[in-house]
């Protein structure tokens, strides 16, 4: 681990461990306080109480349908029908009961050892009120007292003060009775006649036992008191709102219970669920920058490496530069100065070795001129001086003075290419425009015709310049007159090359100048017949020429120049088809 990622761990440490302790502490008293404040024992206590408030209210609707049993079995009116085991009295009295008592939906009658041929019913409130009964008065008054007056006057139908509850009312005397007929008890007695078949008499209302609208509560009451044994069975009913209120607020009070007692729980979980989190995020960061920093870390060390292959002389180092993050930035500035160092060497390595062709141009150019002109006029009066007349002599004599001269001539013309070598100016650059110099060019491309075909008309059939430049003036730093020299040898090779070869039709040669954000490009480009690509590597090195009568200076000078310029030129291969090619020269210089 490099000391960058190391620092960038420990600064991420210190940063995410301090909001994590920070949050677990704030949010555990926050979510306590928040919980606290929406379940708290005031509220526990309000919903108990409201629980106690409808458990008392069940409480008194059972009480009350205790006190409606007792006062229905209690009445004498019962009693003497069950007595006198007149059946008809019994369904009438427990009419009149279901009348008098609104919450009552049934009373059935069960006997021991009673037989009835009369069939159980069931009765509407619009039966109740249609009954001819000749001891009832009216069915619809709140008692049954009422209901049962007759003209000797009215029974209170109230339970006795000492009436049992729902295990069975006690004797009037407040002693229990027992019926031991065959051996049994009274209760034994009605469970045998309850299993055996239907209650002795029923009367009911449908209506008022709806279990979607109310709850039953069945009473049953045994009157030993009589001879055989009875069991009065009374089922009063009570709205089943009240008991669906008393679940639900049980319901809630138990649920508030339970959410009370996990305060701590639900504050603790939800804690640690909070710290899982930022532990995560943390971790996830951590990681996240562990990745970053050695990306950082891998690109800055090779960008160190390189620096030292670079300190050390290798210049063709490269940083791969793939990402447009700032260490892409400079890796790729990085690069460019490698590229500048690397053609600045080459620019520097070859101006030396300009410079020491042209120190060997200049000892050169000197030790040939001197002999040229003695041997020149040696030759000349070698030929003046013969008197034979030997004619083939003379003409022999006549011919190597000839040839001797032509030499001379031609190692004349090689001296003042090497004078002119060795005396290359060093470019002096002046605000210049390239258009207008380009122009200049091309109307002296006639001459440059002259010179290669020797007759301009003839020549400008088979060779023809074609100029492509912007139509506003481009203007840079440049030595107008080396330039132009340049340029004039570069077309001038182009024409040579064309004039070389055999074809039909014109060849062309485009001069084209273009104008970018930071630099500007010339192009020479013919449809000659190319170079090779082993010879285009070479063809700026002094001395090396593709033509039989070149002395291979015109493109060292070429690429001189360029050089001084701040630029460089390349040597490419035309567009054209393979068997004319062509050749293309691309000088690239800075604007400024």
């Amino acid at each position: 681990m490099t000391r960058l990622e190391r620092t960038l761990l420990a600064a991420l440490l210190v940063a995410g461990l301090s909001p994590l302790l920070a949050a677990t502490f704030f949010g555990r008293s926050a979510l306590r306080d928040a919980y606290s404040r929406g379940v708290n024992p005031v509220v526990e206590e309000q919903l108990a109480a409201a629980v106690e408030s409808h458990r008392e209210h069940i409480v008194a609707l059972r009480e009350a349908a205790d006190s409606t049993a007792d006062a229905i079995t209690q009445h004498w009116q019962l009693h003497d029908a069950l007595r006198n085991n007149d059946l008809e009295a019994v369904r009438r009295y427990a009419q009149a009961a279901l009348g008098a008592y609104p919450q009552v939906a049934a009373v059935r009658v069960y006997r021991a050892d009673l037989d009835s041929d009369a069939a159980p019913g069931g009765l509407s409130d619009d039966d109740i009120a249609a009954t001819d009964l000749d001891d009832l008065d009216d069915l619809d008054d709140p008692t049954l007292d009422e209901t049962l007056s007759d003209e000797d006057g009215a029974h209170d139908i109230a339970p006795p003060d000492d009436a049992a509850s729902d295990d069975g009312p006690s004797a009037p005397d407040g002693g229990d009775v027992d019926d031991e007929a065959d051996g049994r008890t009274a209760d034994d007695a009605l469970d045998a006649a309850d299993e055996g078949g239907p209650p002795l008499v029923e009367v009911s209302i449908a209506a008022r036992a709806d279990p979607e609208q109310v709850r039953s509560l069945t009473r049953e009451r045994v009157l030993d008191t009589i001879e055989p044994p009875a069991r009065v069975v009374v089922v009063v009913t009570s709205p089943r709102a009240v008991f669906a209120d008393l679940q639900r607020a049980g319901e809630v009070t138990g649920l508030y219970s339970r959410l009370l007692e996990q305060t701590d729980y639900v504050s603790d979980v939800y804690v640690w669920v909070l710290a899982a989190y930022v532990a995560f995020v943390i971790a996830l960061a951590l990681l996240v920058s562990i990745w970053l920093a050695r990306r950082v870390s891998k690109r800055v060390l090779a960008l160190a490496d390189a620096t030292v292959r670079v300190g050390q002389g290798d210049l063709a180092v490269s940083v791969p530069d793939d990402d447009d993050d700032e260490i892409g930035e400079l890796t790729r500035a990085f690069n460019r100065m490698v590229q500048d160092l690397r053609e600045s060497r080459e620019r520097i390595d070859y101006l030396k070795r300009i410079s020491a062709w042209q120190d060997f141009a200049r000892r050169l150019a000197h030790e040939i001129k001197n002999p040229l002109t003695p041997i020149q006029l040696a030759a000349q009066e070698v030929a003046q001086a013969y008197r034979g007349d030997d004619p083939r002599f003379a003409a022999m004599l006549e011919d190597a003075r000839g040839i001797i001269e032509e030499e001379v001539a031609t190692l004349r013309r090689l001296v003042g290419e090497f004078s002119s070598f060795a005396r290359l100016p060093e470019v002096d650059l002046a605000e210049a425009d390239l258009v207008e110099l380009l122009r200049d060019l091309e109307r002296g491309f006639p001459s440059v015709l002259q010179d290669v075909y020797g007759e301009a008309a003839s020549a400008e059939s088979r060779v023809m310049l074609r100029l492509d430049v912007p139509a506003s003036p481009v203007l840079a730093s440049v030595d107008a007159m080396m330039l132009k020299r340049c340029l004039d040898n570069l077309v001038r090779n182009a024409v040579e090359a064309i004039a070389g070869e055999a074809r039909a039709g014109a060849g062309a040669v485009t001069l084209r100048l273009e104008r970018g954000p930071h630099q500007l490009e010339l192009s020479v480009t013919d449809d000659g017949p190319g170079i090779e690509a082993n010879a285009r590597a070479r063809v700026f090195d002094p001395y090396f020429t593709t033509k039989s009568s070149g002395t291979g200076l015109g493109l060292a000078i070429v690429k001189k120049v360029v050089l001084e310029h701040r630029g460089r030129i390349v040597c490419e291969r035309g567009e054209g088809p393979a068997e004319r090619p062509g050749t293309r020269f691309v000088i690239s210089m800075p604007l400024g």
